[in-house]
């Protein structure tokens, strides 16, 4: 379930690492979790139309943006525009790093491809 924090609190997705939440930053969390952080008022929910429209946001931004600033929500949109598999992860640092990953690790491979690509004699 997606949520937007309202509040900056803690809290443990799994019962056994508690993970720091921020304001204003849009998480993938459990559904227990979620249920915590929005009884306590301190998350609403993201859907319809929210969801989305962080996500086209994400497919905007150009090249060398900075990725601490997006939102998770708008990180896992550009994965998924970029053809990146996040697997799990669903903290922002987990995801920035699978990203960065994904773009250095495809920098040499788009070399390669255009090279074999060319005609033989």
């Amino acid at each position: 379930m997606q949520i937007k924090m309202l509040k900056t609190a803690q809290g443990s997705d799994n019962g056994l690492v508690v993970n720091d939440y921020a304001e204003g930053e849009v998480y993938e969390v459990g559904e227990a979790l979620a249920r915590v952080f929005l009884d306590a008022r301190f998350a609403e929910e993201v859907v319809g139309e929210a969801a989305q429209g962080e996500q086209a946001d994400a497919g905007e931004a150009p090249d060398g943006q900075d990725l601490a600033a997006m939102t998770v929500a708008q990180l896992k949109a550009l994965a998924e525009a970029e053809g990146i598999d996040l697997g799990a992860a669903t903290k922002k640092a987990e995801i920035i790093a699978l990203i960065e990953a994904a773009v250095a690790a495809d920098a040499p491979a788009d070399n390669a491809t255009e090279t074999e690509e060319q005609p033989n004699a």
